[in-house]
This record gives C-alpha cells, sequence and structure tokens, in this order.
C-alpha cells in the first residue's frame, strides 16, 4: 500500500510544491523552563534554512492553544514547508498532530521534522 502522504528523499512530507518555490518556516513551541533547548532548536531551524521562525511561549502551568500554530498554518501557501524541531510541537496528542499534518496537506504545504 503506497505512504499516505508523500515523501520526498530528504525526508519532508511534500505538498504539490513546484522546484524553486519552496519557503522554509520555522516553528518553535516554547516552554518557560526549557530555555536552553529553545535557543537549540530555533539555531537548528536557521540552519535548516527557515526564512522565517515562529515562537510560541506555553506556561509550563497551562495547556497551548496553539494560537500562533493555528494562524501560521493558515497563511502557509502551497509549496511552503514548515519546519519543526519535534513532533510535539504540532500537538499534544496524535489526534491534534494529524489534524494540523491535513491542514498542511490541504493548503499544498509540506512538513520537516
Amino acid at each position: 500500500m503506497p505512504h499516505p502522504w508523500p515523501v520526498s528523499p530528504s525526508g519532508c512530507l511534500l505538498g504539490d510544491d513546484a522546484p524553486g518555490s519552496i519557503v522554509l518556516i520555522g516553528y518553535l513551541l516554547s516552554s518557560t523552563r526549557d530555555g536552553t533547548e529553545i535557543s537549540a532548536c530555533s539555531r537548528a531551524l536557521a540552519e535548516a534554512g527557515c526564512e522565517r521562525i515562529v515562537e510560541e511561549r506555553q506556561d509550563a502551568m497551562s495547556d497551548c492553544t496553539h494560537s500562533e500554530l493555528q494562524t501560521l498554518l493558515h497563511r502557509l501557501r502551497r509549496g511552503d514547508t514548515l519546519v519543526v524541531p519535534h513532533l510535539r510541537s504540532l500537538g499534544s496528542s496524535l489526534a491534534e498532530i494529524v489534524r494540523h499534518v491535513q491542514t498542511l496537506m490541504a493548503a499544498g504545504a509540506g512538513l520537516r521534522v
């Protein structure tokens, strides 16, 4: 059975992107307790070639609403690629992660973890 989400040789989930039109946009979910990891992840996203990095802060004691992620997902265009340092950046449950990946696919955008 074919993979439900096409994957490129570089490991990216693919949208219907044309060569040369890919814009890499990083998304980083940070909590107030992991400052060192945040700077390392931010550096990694920059080194991956992200033209823009959106950082969403999460209070360690509260649930994250992912409002910045929601805005970002609705602004991505066909051919853009969302880059995240960890899959958990996309949600706290498998259902939430799958919902976000489906939104990316519907927009024709890709995902790189």
